[in-house]
């Protein structure tokens, strides 16, 4: 497949193979990460009745400059990176400690809903951002 097209004068659209050099990530990594991970991917552009992806190197271009560390500052963690995305889930999930199922017990209610009790405190206690 070529990777590299052109739809207009000094507009140039790369497939997965194409964007990979641009990104230094291996194709099969973009292809997780455009369903695991979307944000660490470029938006694509989806033509319809095409199954894969293309990318406009402009936008990829403009895409990496927003994400762009500023001198100084510190990176994202993980964690912190999808709370700022709004992708933290609000009840932690998997087996319950010994410790949240102690505390549930006192207060008398599932586990479950201890967890929402707990994720409803931290939000009201954490400042607003403006």
């Amino acid at each position: 497949m070529e990777k590299e097209k052109s739809l207009a004068p000094g507009m140039l659209v790369v497939d997965v193979e194409g964007l990979s050099p641009l990104l230094k990530r291996a194709p099969k990594t973009i292809k997780v990460d455009m369903s695991r991970r979307p944000l660490s991917v470029p938006p694509a552009v989806h033509i319809p009745g095409s199954r894969s992806p293309l990318w406009i190197v402009s936008d990829v271009l403009a895409w990496m400059k927003r994400h762009q560390a500023v001198e100084g500052e510190k990176q994202p963690q993980p964690l912190q990176f999808r709370k700022a995305q709004g992708l933290q889930s609000p009840v932690k999930k998997g087996a319950p400690s010994k410790a949240e199922r102690v505390e549930a017990a006192r207060q008398k209610v599932s586990v479950t809903e201890a967890r929402k009790r707990a994720a409803n405190k931290l939000n009201q206690s954490a400042p607003a951002s403006a």
